[in-house]
């Protein structure tokens, strides 16, 4: 009984993961993103934290900021997922897609810091976030 059980739990599985929209995941230069039904998700599988800021798409058309290049920015360690629920992302409101910009934070002397290449990553949000 137990040995059926666990086939039919493993069928159940691969079915799932089979029926996954494998194009639902962006991926840019080692860093992933994603939406959930209460998030947009950022991970990074990259060796170094990554610094990150998300935006919704037409929030971030006429934004006007600056990229956070502070040892004490908002970052994502290696191996880490960070989610993001909607209210927390500017500029959230009728867009149905987001941005997520990132880059790491370079030393460039003892008290001065700077950002090396800004990336980006835009996604739809799922329907009901």
């Amino acid at each position: 009984m137990k040995y059926a059980a666990r086939h039919h739990l493993l069928a159940l599985l691969l079915g799932a993961a089979a029926c996954a929209d494998p194009t639902s995941v962006r991926n840019v230069e080692g860093v992933l993103f994603w939406a959930e039904p209460a998030h947009v998700a950022i991970e990074n599988r990259r060796d170094e934290p990554i610094v990150y800021i998300a935006m919704d798409a037409s929030y971030a058309a006429s934004a006007n900021w600056v990229p956070c290049a502070a040892p004490d920015c908002p970052s994502i360690p290696p191996g880490r997922v960070k989610r993001i629920a909607k209210q927390e992302i500017l500029g959230a409101g009728e867009s149905d897609h987001v941005i997520a910009f990132w880059w790491h934070v370079v030393q460039v002397s003892a008290n001065e810091f700077r950002p090396d290449s800004i990336r980006a990553i835009r996604i739809r949000y799922q329907p009901h976030l």
